[in-house]
């Protein structure tokens, strides 16, 4: 019994995943080059700086991510290398690779904010302060200072648990649109 409910739950995984398969390949790539060449997040302790390096950090992956992702795309390709498709159909799908790329672009931010750096760096940032006395950036911290990263790094974590939610609900969309009729119609018209 055990065994026919994993096998059941694996099945349903796979089904949600497939249509963002090539997308989840390249977060993972993207996840693996990260950890491989150790471009974890550090704090540059500067407050001119920090929401720079911060904005940066956060956006440019995801922008590449989503870019992409929708260039990988069969369908987007399909749809600009063919004529005479519908511009209805042309919509959607184009409206489906967004989401698709859009939640593998939520992917990279929801990383992040379960890392929780770049979070309190954003957020501890005081710009009266000098670089050396930043309280994410001081080898030794009060016990206030403690807590208080301590907080913002859960906060990043339940920020991410919404995000989470976001890219769930959007997979589902794209997991139950691909069984539509018009799904199969139009993608077997495109395709051919």
């Amino acid at each position: 019994y055990l065994l026919f409910q994993t096998v059941l739950f694996f099945n349903y995984l796979k089904k949600l995943f497939e249509p963002a398969g090539s997308a989840f390949v390249a977060f993972l790539f993207w996840i693996i080059f990260q950890y491989v060449f150790k471009m974890d997040f550090k704090c540059p302790c500067d407050p001119k700086e920090n929401i720079h390096v911060c904005a940066v950090y956060m956006t440019c992956p995801a922008i590449s991510l989503f870019i992409l992702v929708m260039i990988i795309d069969k369908h987007i390709r399909s749809i600009f290398c063919r004529n005479g498709t519908g511009k209805t159909y042309k919509c959607i799908i184009i409206l489906m690779s967004f989401i698709k790329a859009f939640s593998v672009a939520n992917l990279w931010i929801i990383t992040v904010l379960m890392d929780g750096d770049w979070y309190v760096c954003l957020t501890t940032t005081n710009y009266d302060l000098p670089p050396y006395e930043q309280i994410f950036c001081k080898l030794k911290k009060n016990p206030a200072e403690a807590a208080e990263i301590r907080v913002k790094k859960s906060l990043s974590r339940v920020s991410t648990f919404t995000l989470n939610s976001q890219c769930g609900v959007a997979l589902s969309f794209l997991s139950e649109e691909k069984e539509n009729k018009w799904w199969t119609k139009y993608t077997s018209q495109v395709l051919e």
